[in-house]
């Protein structure tokens, strides 16, 4: 974390991934795939001692990613009512995600409260329902 690698650095790290038989024309502005390089840091001189993590290159391509564009029509600013223990809107995408609130799908909150997790269910097409 708070590492700087140089432009040089950077290139030298590229090219080890020389083998991998990448096809195409790099776009990016609007690319198709992303990759990512990751690197744990040997954190340099340890005092004579071993190092704490031995330093390990890690290559990965994106396979998904957030939908932000929701966030700001769900904030708890924009509410018409916010309660005190109101959830953030992005904690109750989440757990409506995981939960796999899907169109089809019943999700009952016996706990409503402000109904933030119910709003985020409702958005994925799951009919919710409360206890009255």
């Amino acid at each position: 974390f708070g590492k700087v690698i140089s432009f040089e650095e950077q290139n030298e790290i590229i090219k080890g991934f020389t083998y991998i038989p990448f096809e195409g024309r790099v776009n990016l502005k609007k690319p198709e795939h992303k990759f990512f390089v990751l690197e744990t840091d040997d954190y340099g001189s340890q005092n004579g001692l071993p190092p704490v993590v031995q330093k390990t290159v890690f290559f990965g391509r994106e396979v998904g990613a957030a939908d932000r564009h929701l966030l700001p029509t769900y904030q708890l600013k924009s509410r018409k009512y916010i309660g005190p223990t109101a959830m953030d809107c992005e904690m109750a995408f989440l757990m409506a995600n995981q939960g796999l609130a899907r169109t089809g799908k019943l999700v009952y909150d016996p706990f409503v409260g402000t109904g933030s997790i119910l709003v985020a269910a409702a958005h994925f097409g799951a009919m919710t329902m409360i206890l009255i």
